[in-house]
């Protein structure tokens, strides 16, 4: 089974414009990729510790209070959300929902688009959240960045018309579409700022593991273990961890800061050969084993972005605990 992911999110790749609608362009930021988007990860990741899902916020319950003010639909630290964006950002999620041929009128349609309604509210809230951190942190963009920015995309991206007609298609203005390079960039200069530099080389472990629902079964396989039973064997056999069971568990080599905490914190606990007990994680109950330690290994770009995507996601978490946010959509 496919977990669906998010249309909000892919409704924000989306609106990356020319950046994705007419071919992409080098170089030219994205605005899915500064802001954190409301996401669900895929089957395959939902089973892995390396996969905590891209920018996902902690979505909570949206509570309906007796003192809404009019024209609102949530306030962060004191600032509003305004109905008339939420109905612009829903106007683009219904856009897309229709281009993927959901028939929102059907029972199946209207509970997706019940659940996007939530995940755009607290894209939106994330959204503001960096809005506001650009203001302490004195990050601004001028106009001439932002003419430059949005006319270079329109020149990779093949034209004005394409652009146009990609705009009427989604329901978005050209003054729209320019203020949501506007927030790209602003969220990429507060990303920069709060993710810092990324080492070159880091402290490595190769480990393997096998992921299951239960304590009573990783107990059980830790005593086959200790018994001599053979990892790799049971990892392909019991593991639930599509992405890795057929490797026999193995996950390669990885650095500290892109794991679920629990799960980086036992394996780089471990020396070479040595087994975890049961190790729990909100994706079941793992059973590590630590293959090699490489003190100093070079990270690859992919690393260096996921370490890079999890200190961002950790930072914004740590705005929402901070935050007074007040949510009124019903």
């Amino acid at each position: 089974m496919v977990i669906r992911t998010g249309v909000v999110a892919l409704v924000l790749f989306m609106i990356s414009g020319l950046l994705v609608a007419c071919g992409g362009a080098q170089g030219t930021p994205s605005p899915a990729s500064g802001q954190a988007t409301a996401t669900v990860p895929s089957a395959a990741n939902a089973a892995s510790p390396t996969s905590a899902p891209a920018a996902s916020p902690i979505v909570t319950a949206t509570v309906v209070t007796a003192t809404a003010p009019a024209g609102v639909v949530a306030m962060v630290n004191g600032q509003p959300i305004s109905e008339d964006a939420f109905d612009q950002q829903m106007a683009q999620v219904r856009a897309f929902l229709k281009q993927q041929g959901t028939d929102l009128e059907s029972d199946e349609g209207k509970q997706i688009l019940d659940q996007d309604r939530h995940r755009a509210l607290e894209q939106m809230v994330d959204q503001e959240l960096v809005r506001q951190a650009a203001i302490k942190l004195g990050i601004e963009v001028t106009d001439a960045q932002l003419e430059k920015t949005v006319q270079k995309g329109i020149e990779q991206g093949g034209g004005r018309e394409k652009l146009d007609a990609w705009l009427e298609q989604n329901q978005l203005t050209y003054e729209n579409y320019k203020e949501l390079i506007r927030n790209d960039l602003i969220a990429n200069a507060v990303r920069q700022k709060v993710v810092g530099d990324v080492p070159q080389t880091a402290r490595q472990v190769h480990a393997r593991h096998i992921l299951v629902n239960s304590k009573e079964e990783a107990l059980d396989i830790l005593a086959q273990l200790k018994a001599g039973g053979d990892f790799a064997a049971l990892a392909k056999e019991k593991s639930l961890d599509v992405v890795s069971r057929e490797k026999g568990g193995d996950l390669g080599f990885f650095p500290a800061g892109i794991m679920t905490p629990a799960f980086e914190k036992a394996a780089f606990a471990l020396k070479p050969n040595e087994i975890s007990g049961v190790v729990q994680t909100p994706f079941g109950f793992h059973i590590i084993q630590v293959l090699e330690v490489d003190p100093a290994r070079e990270l690859s770009q992919d690393m260096q972005q996921r370490i890079e995507d999890q200190r961002f996601r950790r930072w914004l978490a740590q705005q929402r605990s901070q935050a007074t946010i007040e949510r009124y959509l019903p």
